[in-house]
């Protein structure tokens, strides 16, 4: 019986079995890593705004850090922060450093906030 899945590998389990996977495979263990748990459900909100895994500064106040973006929306970005291993939503454009950078312990409010900023006038 399949229910919620505990591990992202396991949500990510149903991508196809083509190149790009390998993207997903990359991602699921970086979220396994920072102790993140994407729900099925959640995994399908996300799907559309996955980009391949890409390391930027990450400014929030006089605090920088490095992170890792997985999921863009607009000029809206979706990240793990490499130093903390929290979810980071903040706003990039193009290569450009994180900025505007919230932290969230709790995936679904990160994901809420990330799927209602609003998209930068340049969508990526």
């Amino acid at each position: 019986m399949r229910g919620r899945s505990a591990s992202p590998l396991d949500a990510m389990g149903s991508a196809p079995r083509t190149i790009d996977s390998l993207d997903y495979v990359e991602l699921g263990f970086l979220l396994d890593e920072a102790g993140v748990r994407l729900s099925e459900g959640q995994l399908s909100r996300l799907r559309p705004y996955l980009v391949p895994l890409r390391r930027l500064e990450a400014a929030a106040g006089q605090l920088r850090t490095k992170a890792c973006v997985f999921a863009r929306r607009g000029s809206a970005a979706l990240a793990i922060d490499d130093t903390f291993a929290t979810l980071l939503v903040g706003q990039t454009e193009g290569a450009s450093a994180l900025r505007d950078v919230e932290r969230y312990a709790s995936i679904e409010m990160a994901l809420r906030v990330f799927l209602s900023a609003h998209q930068g006038r340049h969508g990526i």
